[in-house]
């Protein structure tokens, strides 16, 4: 299975096929065992990633994590759209010191049209092939 290929995966549901597309190539470049270093905003959900990783094959262990704000002129509406029309929730927190549940979207506006209080994780994780050079099951 290649991990950028659509599948109808959680990766082609919300638009990571970029970031499964820098596993694919940081494999072809890493020496065996070797990490990979991603910085990846949490709008999708912390877990949304996690998930994609590990479904891969891939260790994944967060090295850091700070909120910031989402900027006002962001259009989210799709994001509001599909938290009415999914269980999916995204993960935006109230500014800053926010508190650590993100609330839903769909709550807070129809338009998604918010202030600049609205925050998102951004999170620095590294991963690793838990079974390289054996079948690491990427074409």
């Amino acid at each position: 299975m290649s991990i950028s290929r659509s599948q109808g995966f959680v990766e082609d549901q919300f638009g990571l096929g970029l970031i499964a597309r820098a596993v694919e190539e940081g494999i072809t470049v890493s020496r065996p065992m070797g990490i990979m270093i991603f910085n990846m905003g949490g709008r999708p959900g912390q877990g949304v990633y996690k998930r994609s990783f590990e479904r891969c094959g891939f260790r994944v262990t967060k090295l850091w994590q700070t909120k910031v704000i989402q900027a006002a002129d962001t259009d989210i509406s799709a994001l509001v759209e599909i938290e009415k029309n999914s269980p999916h929730r995204f993960e935006f927190f109230m500014g800053l010191a926010g508190g650590i549940s993100p609330f839903a979207l769909e709550r807070h506006g129809p338009t998604g049209n918010f202030s600049w209080y609205i925050s998102l994780q951004l999170s620095t994780s590294s991963i690793e092939s838990e079974k390289y050079g054996e079948d690491d099951g990427i074409n």
